[in-house]
């Protein structure tokens, strides 16, 4: 196998990583499908976990604090073309060290080196947004309006910057210590989404990292992907999803081509912009 591409999975906690990697194995485990896949030993348990639990309904609970480890997919085009996918499951705590303290832990680094493609995921519930006083009170009441000092004193960069700020300095990060060439944008929970192309939707909502993926001189494509089909708390999305005779069809990913139930399509694409 000649061709490699080291990708890295990338996203703040709870933005979709762990159900996306639980129906892609669900996906690459059916044989007529075009990719491979080859896994550690090692890893196949967590693997058969966390699909059992996707397969189930079940909510998959995430990293513990200041907790690392690291999971290995080879996913094989063509047996020549490899896509080598690490998803570090990092909590929390660890991603608010590294926008902190701006330096990363010799776990993570050893996973980033050589890495030349990112997976982003952004979940639309964990973007923190911020709102001005145009934003809630009519032009002609500003100057009546009561506006309540905030005491950020006690809060940290992590616990004070939009969510798309956050998502850039991570992104900046890599670019800066790795030859990245691409970036495969997830929105997840995209069921919860309305009237927005996935593009358009990061436009909208992540000005600042969209404009970031617009001059950074790497390419990119954005999908939006629902892993799990609906809200598990939501009793009239269970019951739509428990329709499905195939587990498959619960699966939604959107791009400017259209919908597919095809949730390797963004590794696809990874792997042929390697080709060219």
């Amino acid at each position: 196998m000649s061709e490699q591409i080291s990708t890295i999975l990338v996203g703040l906690p709870g933005s979709g990583k762990t159900s996306f990697i639980a129906a892609l194995w669900h996906i690459l485990n059916e044989k007529k499908h075009s990719l491979k896949l080859n896994i550690r030993q090692s890893d196949r348990k967590y693997l058969e976990e966390i699909h059992a639990k996707w397969a189930v309904f079940e909510e998959i609970e995430r990293s513990n604090t200041g907790t690392f480890y690291s999971i290995e997919l080879d996913i094989i085009k063509d047996d020549s073309k490899v896509l080598k996918l690490n998803f570090p499951d990092v909590s929390g705590e660890l991603y608010k060290d590294i926008y902190d303290s701006r330096t990363i832990s010799s776990n993570l680094s050893k996973k980033m080196m050589n890495t030349n493609s990112i997976l982003l995921f952004i979940h639309p519930n964990s973007l923190k947004v911020d709102r001005y006083i145009g934003d809630v009170v009519k032009p002609n009441e500003i100057d009546e309006a009561h506006v309540e000092e905030q005491d950020l004193s006690n809060l940290t960069n992590f616990e004070i910057s939009q969510s798309q700020a956050i998502i850039t300095d991570l992104i900046i990060a890599l670019k800066n210590r790795n030859k990245i060439k691409n970036i495969a944008v997830i929105v997840s929970a995209w069921d919860t989404i309305k009237d927005f192309t996935p593009e358009k939707y990061i436009k909208e909502s992540c000005p600042l990292f969209h404009m970031f993926l617009k001059n950074s001189g790497i390419k990119y494509k954005i999908w939006g992907v629902s892993a799990q089909g609906g809200d598990y708390k939501n009793n009239q999305d269970m019951r739509q999803i428990q329709e499905y005779e195939d587990l498959t069809e619960r699966i939604r990913i959107v791009d400017c081509e259209g919908e597919n139930n095809d949730i390797s399509l963004p590794l696809n694409w990874l792997i042929e912009q390697n080709e060219n």
